[in-house]
């Protein structure tokens, strides 16, 4: 930590380090790396690592400084910081330390040197009246006397300002809005500017503050101008409406400022995955209305099985019951040319590798071809037919049709695929139709998988062939293009086709899309006809339906188990209007569309405006004049509360759920601090908006109250203007006999350090003892009996030799005596014996 000036005392502790000692250097923030391994010959000038700068976690860099730390030397851990620790558990770290009986000195280092004036927090009212001016309270914190200019800004435009001079602590001003929007959410910026200031990082804090004018919601629409018709019924019935793309979703912080969303046939492949978050977020988290209105784009058509979008619908987006399904024979016919092999993955002049077209260390498309067949194979039933061909100047089969015999099997077989050659697209067709004719599937369905790059009349032709064999054979065919080439004139083909048309341009989605369309392929999820639609509930959205037009079509789907369908279509009896909750939301589902395609005698029908504003209205939230919520974002921790206007019932219980900036959400136990507040607190590290829903519950589970609330961190923790915390630093140190500042050179002495302890492995050493000893064992225990044997022998052989003459036969008999000659006899006949 300490920035430059912790920089600099690093060198100057490495270059008092003695030749023998070891070192190493960690970088923290809000996470911490290692920089410098340990070695004897360190060089240190800036730090090479990137770590969060936004938060000061001296935790995670004790835990690193200890386990670099080598056991086997005297150890120590210098810790430079301001000790304004904003993230992570100190005192966990510290007894870690002292366990390990490593002394942590600390040098102390940081803080606000130079004057500094910052914004420290701003009150707004958690929610405004039309017409109402917005009166916001903002602190601004000094260490120094300044005259500062305090300005308030709405969406970038100065409505207010003040200057006034300021002493060192803080001082509060208060700035209006008077003339704020009619509806929606307002977002303010508070900041303050002073030539004296010397840090820009704290000089602002932006606030946003919801208008509660009369219900609105967000219509989000596939195409231009597809939400027109029940944008206009919605009106009618007194609901404001606001329409958009699906490439325009709001963020969470102003989609909370509506009451309802409203998807009107809307591809969910379009959708950004920050775009789905957040709906997700402002139905389950924020209590946010959403009903999604069917259409030839839309749920199982639309790409929504399997995804989160999915997740908060009550009916899945697929036909489940496997006697509605058809079987199905599938050819991939995919384009192996050489414009394959670039993966595109910048706009270049041409189809060709080189240039911007990399080669080289990347993905190219023929290998997501590979992986998109995989993937096709493994969504396919088990009765199911898959082949696979491949294209380039000439069409060749790779797979023939088979019945499905499985990923594995699939990927084994493609994984010959190569990139290489020319391209006609005209051989696209006519092998794949070969293999289809020889299937008796009831439904025969071409994928063509190309990057376009081919001459315009090719297309053309193409088309027309697509156009026969649908006619003629039934035989359907689907485009998916991808890189920069797929020329537009790809999707006349699918057109001619009676297919679907998709643009992969992002290479990472194309298994999924391809193994989506084989499956769409295989049902039939678009249901056209006439049918009128079916009463199976008493709820009060359909409760006054006593008659309706037909309709001219829907899309198949699946009431989900806990939802509750009203409305029931069809033959099979599809749902037609479903509902269920969402988390604190409700999500309801209308499968068949509010366009003159399917609902042309509805559009036109005098009950299509209550009917709609009915059912728009019953996925509002519980309104929440009767309490609010409160959220406030300061010194790193979010305060929320939620307030009632009564008391509540004994035995209640309330939560909160807080979303972030990245989308992540806390849930949030509040407890009860009197009669009729809840109050909760949860920490937060992050810049930007949090959106928090809160709801109380009785005994019984039933909700009382929900309310939402935004709040807003316009900064980090650390960068609120403080000086550095000695006292803490001083704690560290004490904790684990370690010093305060000390000097370069002394770092390094010994004294006082725990020796360092190595361990000696001896198990190998002792196996080799053992085996040697064993060795000597078996030697000796061959040698003994060999040396018995030896001496044995040798006795024997004296017993057969002559006896040598001995010394007594030498020297002059003696006179004998009384015993001799009875001796002599004895011995003779002994030896004779022996003879």
């Amino acid at each position: 930590g300490g920035g430059a000036a912790g920089a600099e005392w690093v060198r100057r502790a490495l270059e008092a380090k003695p030749a023998e000692a070891r070192a190493a250097v960690v970088v923290f923030g809000g996470d911490a790396r290692l920089d410098s391994p340990l070695a004897a010959d360190v060089g240190f000038g800036q730090p090479e690592v990137n770590v969060d700068g936004s938060a000061t976690n001296v935790a995670t860099a004790l835990r690193l400084g200890l386990a670099v730390a080598p056991a086997d030397a005297r150890r120590r851990v210098v810790l430079l910081s301001d000790g304004q620790a904003t993230r992570g558990d100190t005192d966990a770290a510290l007894a870690d330390a002292a366990q390990a009986n490593i002394p942590v000195d600390t040098v102390t280092i940081g803080g606000v040197h130079g004057p500094d004036l910052a914004v420290t927090g701003v009150k707004a009212p958690p929610l405004a009246r039309v017409g109402d001016a917005i009166s916001l309270t903002a602190t601004v914190a000094a260490n120094t006397a300044a005259t500062v200019a305090v300005t308030l800004e709405r969406d970038g435009r100065p409505v207010g300002s003040q200057v006034l001079d300021v002493q060192p602590g803080t001082t509060t001003v208060t700035l209006a809005d008077p003339s704020p929007p009619a509806s929606g959410l307002a977002r303010y910026r508070v900041s303050v500017n002073s030539a004296l200031d010397t840090v820009a990082d704290n000089d602002a804090v932006s606030v946003g503050v919801p208008i509660d004018g009369p219900a609105r919601v967000l219509m989000v629409e596939g195409l231009k101008g597809e939400a027109a018709q029940l944008s206009r019924a919605l009106e009618a019935g007194g609901i404001g409406t606001t329409v958009v793309g699906a490439d325009a979703l709001p963020p969470l912080d102003v989609l909370s400022t509506y009451t309802s969303i409203v998807l009107v046939d809307v591809d969910a492949r379009v959708l950004p995955e920050e775009s789905v978050t957040s709906l997700e977020r402002a139905v389950r988290d924020l209590g946010r209305g959403l009903v999604t209105v069917g259409g030839p784009r839309s749920f199982g058509v639309g790409g929504y099985r399997n995804t989160p979008l999915e997740e908060l619908l009550p009916v899945l987006s697929d036909v489940t019951d496997p006697l509605r399904r058809q079987k199905v024979a599938q050819v991939l016919s995919i384009d192996t040319s050489g414009s394959m092999a670039a993966c595109h993955c910048r706009p270049g002049a041409n189809g060709l590798p080189g240039g911007d077209n990399r080669l080289g260390g990347g993905v190219n498309k023929t290998d997501i071809a590979r992986a998109a067949a995989v993937r096709t194979a493994s969504s396919l039933s088990a009765e199911d037919e898959i082949g696979v061909v491949a294209f380039n100047e000439n069409a060749r089969v790779i797979m023939p049709l088979q019945v499905n015999p499985g990923a594995d099997a699939v990927d084994s077989e493609v994984g010959q695929l190569q990139p290489g050659g020319g391209t006609f697209i005209g051989s696209s067709l006519g092998e794949a139709a070969e293999q289809l004719r020889g299937s008796d599937a009831a439904l025969k369905h071409i994928i063509v998988f190309s990057d376009g790059f081919t001459a315009a009349d090719n297309l053309s032709q193409v088309a027309a062939e697509a156009k026969r064999l649908y006619e003629d054979e039934g035989i359907t065919v689907s485009v998916l293009a991808t890189g920069e080439g797929a020329a537009p004139a790809l999707e006349q083909i699918a057109v001619a086709g009676n297919g679907r048309f998709y643009f992969g341009g992002d290479l990472s989605r194309v298994p999924q899309i391809m193994a989506e369309e084989a499956v769409i392929a295989s049902r039939d999820f678009v249901t056209e006809g006439r049918f009128l639609p079916e009463v199976v509930s008493s709820n009060q959205v359909v409760a006054s339906l006593t008659s309706a037009p037909e309709l001219l079509g829907y899309v198949a789907t699946t009431a989900k188990p806990t939802a509750a369908t009203m409305l029931r279509i069809g033959e099979e009896r599809d749902p037609l209007l479903s509902t269920w909750q969402a988390g604190l939301g409700r999500s309801t589902a209308w499968t068949s569309d509010a366009t003159a395609r399917w609902s042309s005698q509805w559009v036109t029908w005098d009950g299509f405006v209550g009917f709609w504003t009915q059912v728009v209205k019953d996925t509002f939230p519980v309104s929440s004049s009767d309490g609010a919520t409160l959220a406030e974002a300061q010194d790193g921790k979010l305060k929320v509360s939620l307030v009632a206007a009564g008391d509540f019932p004994d035995r209640a219980r309330a939560t909160a759920r807080v979303v972030g900036p990245d989308g992540r959400t806390q849930e949030v136990e509040l407890s009860r601090t009197n009669a009729n507040t809840f109050v909760g607190e949860v920490a937060v590290d992050a810049q930007g908006v949090y959106a928090v829903g809160a709801a109380a519950t009785d005994e019984r589970g039933d909700t009382l109250l929900t309310a939402t609330a935004l709040a807003t961190q316009a900064y980090p923790p650390e960068y609120r203007p403080a000086p550095a915390d000695v006292a803490t630093m001083t704690r560290i140190a004490a904790a684990t006999n370690g010093r305060m500042d000390p000097a370069y050179a002394a770092v390094w002495e010994e004294a006082g350090l725990a020796a360092g302890r190595r361990s000696v492995g001896l198990r190998g050493p002792m196996l080799l003892a053992a085996l040697i000893l064993w060795l000597v064992a078996v030697a000796l225990s061959r040698i003994a009996p060999r040396r018995a044997a030896l001496a044995g022998a040798a006795r024997a052989a004296t017993r057969h030799l002559p006896r040598a003459p001995s010394l007594a036969d030498l020297t002059p008999e003696r006179p004998p005596t009384a015993a001799g000659p009875a001796r002599h006899d004895q011995q003779d006949q002994a030896g004779a014996g022996h003879q």
